[in-house]
């Protein structure tokens, strides 16, 4: 039997048994769909968020509180164990590899504008910050030394947070104190859009705003090494340096310094493992579709055993009886990877516009396509290699008699 006429007696067993196909395809239709949404959404996390640490630049080094091998988290108050102090700033500073440090207090306040309040956070800065952030200004000017009573705003909080828009000259209050509002930051997108909220004060003026905590203190310290330096090579001269400082011992430091890139591999590393984690759920789904498949197989072989007998009687092969039920099981794998990277690629984009337009970027991967129609056709052709045996090795006369 050709190849032609095969492909075209199959397509027409699955046109003739139109509903039972659909339904046979459904759970691989449903697995298809999750896997290439969780790929893509995934991916597409992953390059906004490295897109974003990006933006801080290959140079730059955080300090920050805790140590991230046993799970630290940055605290917001000086009287947390591990708090990084002015001291540490000093050292930091004093490294011949940087070129300029900043050290930056964060805490989180209600911020006042016409009777409305909004809660945000307020970050304690000097004029170092935009050139550490790459942050861009959209309107105004960023903070210099002498606005004690002016503030740079994030662009969610200026423009969506409150009712009415925040423009340059207008006024907001915080803890009772006025403030006018110098600079815009451009918008710049994120993971809930954290940083679009944030308030930027010099770290002076935050100081005046809560007397009880202590001068000394430090939230993060933020800092670019030069160009000539190498990254790696300042961040161990000066975690060495700070260990020693601040009497630590190695391997159980209260404090770390985080690159760009140790950023991005952790980030990688969480969202790899997630995805994987996922994906393997839903993994589920496929195996659930091809057990559907074998299903429907084993009774289209109950179904088409005269036919099966008539097709041997007039010369057809074992060889040629195999093939053609493993033809059609993997055409209906095939046509459920089809459906399934369809409605995969759709729940991704109306993911991406209902709840992550300024973030998430889907983009269609051919790697993917090929991956999942591949796959696809394999559980389909698997799914129904049982059947297809079973019906190569049926008797001649014995399927000729059968009703």
């Amino acid at each position: 039997m050709k190849f032609k006429e095969m492909l075209l007696l199959t397509t027409k067993n699955i046109k003739n048994r139109g509903i039972r196909s659909l339904l046979t395809v459904l759970g691989v239709v449903i697995g298809v769909a999750a896997v290439v949404s969780l790929t893509t959404l995934g991916n597409g996390l992953k390059n906004a968020i490295n897109y974003q640490i990006n933006r801080i630049g290959t140079h730059t080094i955080t300090m920050t509180p805790g140590n991230f091998q046993t799970g630290g988290q940055m605290p917001l108050q000086a009287e947390r164990k591990g708090q990084i102090t002015m001291k540490d700033y000093e050292i930091i500073k004093s490294h011949p590899g940087v070129e300029f440090a900043e050290p930056t207090i964060m805490q989180m306040e209600d911020i006042y504008y016409k009777n409305e309040k909004y809660t945000s956070y307020l970050v304690g800065a000097s004029e170092n910050m935009e050139k550490l952030t790459n942050l861009n200004i959209i309107e105004g000017r960023f903070l210099n030394k002498n606005d004690k009573k002016g503030v740079v705003l994030g662009y969610s909080i200026a423009k969506d947070a409150f009712k009415d828009e925040i423009k340059i000259g207008n006024r907001i209050k915080i803890k009772n104190e006025t403030f006018t509002v110098v600079g815009i930051f451009e918008k710049l997108g994120g993971f809930g859009n954290n940083d679009d909220y944030n308030v930027y004060i010099l770290r002076d003026s935050l100081l005046d705003l809560y007397p009880n905590v202590s001068k000394d203190f430090v939230s993060v310290i933020m800092f670019k090494v030069r160009d000539s330096y190498d990254v790696e090579k300042v961040k161990e001269e000066l975690t060495e340096k700070l260990r020693r400082e601040r009497h630590e011992v190695k391997g159980e430091e209260t404090f770390s310094l985080i690159t760009s890139e140790n950023m991005m591999n952790i980030v990688n590393n969480i969202l790899g493992i997630v995805t994987a984690f996922l994906s393997g759920l839903v993994a589920i789904s496929l195996i659930v579709g091809g057990v559907g498949i074998m299903n429907t197989m084993f009774m289209s072989v109950m179904e088409r055993t005269r036919e099966i007998g008539i097709m041997k009687a007039i010369g057809a092969t074992e060889k040629d009886i195999l093939f053609l039920f493993l033809v059609e099981s993997s055409i209906l794998g095939f046509i459920g990877g089809v459906v399934g990277l369809f409605f995969g690629y759709v729940t991704s984009y109306l993911t991406e516009i209902l709840f992550a337009k300024d973030f998430i970027k889907i983009e269609f991967s051919p790697n993917v396509v090929f991956f999942v129609l591949i796959f696809s056709i394999i559980v389909g052709g698997l799914a129904g290699l049982f059947p297809a045996k079973r019906a190569s090795r049926l008797n001649v006369i014995d399927a000729l008699r059968y009703e």
